[in-house]
C-alpha cells in the first residue's frame, strides 16, 4: 500500500466537506434554521483546509515534489474557489 501524504488526504476530505457544504445549503437552506451549527461545520472545514495548506507548504519546504503533493497542490487551489464561490453567493 502506498503513502499518501497527509496535505493530500486533509485537502481531499475538505474539498469533499466544501461541496456537500453547498449543494445542502444551496439545496435545503439548513443555514438559516441551524446557523449555529451550519457556522461551527463550516468553521471546521475552514480550520481542515488551512492545515491541509500548512502541511502543503511544509512539503513544498522539504522539496518533496511528487504526484501527491502536486494532487494536494491542486486541491487545495480548487477548494479555495469553492470557498471563494461559496462566499460570494451569500
Amino acid at each position: 500500500m502506498k503513502k499518501c501524504n497527509t496535505s493530500f488526504v486533509l485537502s481531499l476530505l475538505a474539498n469533499i466537506g466544501f461541496i456537500i457544504f453547498i449543494i445542502v445549503d444551496f439545496s435545503f437552506c439548513f443555514g438559516k434554521v441551524y446557523w449555529l451549527q451550519w457556522g461551527l461545520f463550516l468553521n471546521f472545514l475552514i480550520m481542515v483546509y488551512f492545515i491541509s495548506l500548512m502541511f502543503t507548504f511544509y512539503e513544498y519546504v522539504k522539496g518533496v515534489c511528487n504526484k501527491s503533493f502536486i494532487g494536494g497542490l491542486t486541491l487545495n487551489i480548487s477548494g479555495f474557489i469553492l470557498y471563494l464561490m461559496y462566499t460570494s453567493s451569500l
